[in-house]
């Protein structure tokens, strides 16, 4: 008969005898079908090995100390997604904001975990993973607009804060305004990259450093939702030339180009913070601007493109009219799972580790089906 050693000094032996431990007192242990201890066999054994392990357990901590639970920052988890998925996406804004301890974030004492903190990483991963797959079989979204001086410079209903239309260009001065610069045109239609080109970009009454410096920003633009995401730093010379940036913009965001105000003369605006151009000519008044002929707005994929995501997720596979095309596929599906498993906890796993991730064995012909599984999303 085989019997196991107790050596709890030794840290996989009290592993082993925490795990007989649990399964004890839960019943599943010995199994249905073995002689069954009685109950105050079996109290009396729990007792001795809750008494016995406890006191080591407490040792331990005494002579080694304790050593805290670290989890990944939130910087940390967004790129270990990027790198498992192949997108890039904003995500650690979504997470709470990391603790730091003598400026580091990554210091176990200092962290904090609760059911709202991992409420939100699995939140995150929803996300991610609607952002992988969706690109995955739907392909990537072509978007592309091109917008005149003109159609940027349309005074909307309300408190204009746009561009000056002059002499067939749109001219943004400095002014001390809140959200003054919005273009309610450049709308983006969905969140993503936009590779965003301001065309034949020129300053005008520079400053002692010979050039007009701007901020290009997205958001609403709007009090009601008031903040603004830096997208670029401009700067706008005598000579004119495009500028181009790439930026994330948040579905129904818009455009804000407004001069830095620095030492330039700005623009006096109207009574009650309007902004009242009726024809001025600011460019003799000495204001400081920013003139170009247009904007162009362009969806990229900047390190998620759909090749790359499928390489990450379903290397090998074709991907037909939004679906997966598998050979074998339920022996496809569980190389994949391993492939991805060993990818995501960063060794090799072993088959017992990643079998509950895995999809169930199909039944034999005639057998009782068990069911969809909770872990067969891959099986697409």
């Amino acid at each position: 008969m085989f019997t196991l050693p107790y050596k709890p000094e030794d840290p996989h032996n009290f592993e082993t005898w925490a795990h007989v431990f649990d399964r004890v007192r839960e019943g599943e242990m010995p199994p249905k079908k073995e002689d069954q201890p009685s109950e105050k066999e079996r109290r009396e054994l729990l007792d001795q090995l809750r008494l016995s392990l406890t006191a080591m357990d407490r040792q331990k901590v005494e002579t080694e100390g304790r050593v805290r639970g670290r989890r990944l920052t939130r910087v940390e988890y967004e790129h270990t997604l990027h790198d498992l998925l192949g997108i890039r996406i904003p995500l650690g804004n979504k997470l709470p904001a990391d603790e730091s301890d003598k400026e580091f974030e990554t210091v176990a004492e200092a962290q904090q975990l609760s059911h709202f903190h991992l409420n939100q990483y699995l939140n995150v991963a929803d996300l991610a993973l609607s952002e992988a797959f969706g690109g995955l079989l739907e392909g990537d979204k072509p978007y592309k607009r091109s917008y005149t001086a003109k159609e940027l410079t349309k005074p909307s209903r309300g408190n204009y804060r746009g561009p000056q239309f002059r002499d067939g260009k749109a001219i943004m001065w400095a002014m001390r305004l809140q959200f003054a610069g919005r273009m309610t045109p450049a709308r983006a239609p969905e969140s993503g990259w936009y590779r965003i080109t301001i065309k034949n970009l020129r300053g005008v009454n520079p400053g002692p450093d010979g050039s007009v410096w701007g901020t290009l920003r997205t958001g609403t633009c709007y009090s009601d939702e008031p903040i603004l995401y830096y997208a670029s730093t401009l700067e706008g010379v005598a000579q004119p030339k495009d500028h181009v940036c790439v930026t994330w913009m948040n579905q129904g965001h818009i455009l804000e180009l407004k001069p830095n105000e620095g030492t330039n003369k700005v623009v006096n605006v109207g009574r009650g913070g309007n902004l009242i151009y009726n024809g001025k000519d600011l460019q003799k008044q000495g204001a400081a601007g920013l003139v170009f002929d247009g904007i162009t707005m362009e969806r990229v994929y900047p390190g998620g493109s759909r090749p790359i995501v499928q390489q990450r997720l379903f290397p090998g596979i074709r991907i037909e009219k939004g679906r997966a095309q598998f050979g074998n596929k339920p022996e496809a599906i569980r190389q994949l799972v391993h492939r991805f498993a060993s990818r995501a906890f960063r060794r090799p796993v072993e088959a017992t580790t990643v079998a509950p991730y895995q999809p169930p064995p199909t039944p034999a012909v005639g057998a009782p089906s068990a069911g969809p599984s909770k872990s067969n999303f891959l099986a697409i």
